[in-house]
């Protein structure tokens, strides 16, 4: 991700926070506490990746696992063909 995409999702992240924040006091304890792990793990990952730290994408493991598993059951024949040619 470049940088100025960074930015901007830091500036949203953090303008969502503060205008949510009157909203707090009149939420469940369980609500308050789903606010603060929801916010806590977006402004964790946001930290990762300012700090040069790639979390683990679901998308690429289905690129390299799950992608080329589906690809040979729907083509079997060219798998064999390129199994062959080898």
């Amino acid at each position: 991700m470049n940088v100025q995409f960074l930015v901007w999702f830091g500036v949203l992240v953090l303008m969502h926070l503060m205008l949510n924040m009157k909203y707090w006091s009149r939420q469940t304890k369980v609500m308050r506490r789903l606010f603060v792990l929801l916010y806590a793990a977006a402004i964790g990952l946001y930290a990762a990746l300012l700090l040069g730290i790639k979390p683990p994408m679901p998308t690429q493991y289905f690129i390299k696992t799950v992608s080329p598993a589906v690809f040979s059951m729907i083509h079997p024949h060219q798998k064999a063909q390129r199994e062959g040619e080898s």
